[in-house]
């Protein structure tokens, strides 16, 4: 089983830790439930509510698909984020998915950008 301390080591995430914010890189395509990721989740989850990273930003750029619930946890991160001042930022979002968080008008609550290195360089 994949726990949250040893997911690094499991090829799931990638994290780069910079200047001005964290980017976080999921490499796995799909994110059908927060439980099935929950080891992805939980890694991301201990990095927002580290009080010194300012800007978490999630770098979607190998994901394809995500339910509703991990949109739900794309929100809960923003608030958490939110409470200490940061703000969490996803970038490289596939039309897809980027169309449905236009539909959902979660981009009036999420950040959606393009580069990600603009944000924390």
């Amino acid at each position: 089983m994949v726990t949250a301390e040893n997911v690094l080591d499991s090829s799931l995430l990638q994290i780069d830790h910079r200047d001005r914010g964290t980017i976080v890189t999921p490499l796995q395509k799909q994110f059908l439930s927060a439980t099935e990721s929950r080891p992805i989740w939980d890694q991301i989850s201990k990095i927002a509510h580290d009080e010194n990273c300012q800007t978490l930003v999630l770098d979607l750029i190998h994901v394809t698909f995500v339910s509703s619930e991990i949109l739900g946890e794309f929100i809960e991160l923003t608030r958490t984020m939110k409470r200490h001042s940061g703000q969490l930022v996803l970038c490289h979002v596939c039309s897809e998915i980027h169309d449905v968080i236009q539909l959902m008008k979660l981009d009036q609550v999420l950040t959606v950008t393009d580069n990600c290195s603009d944000i924390t360089d």
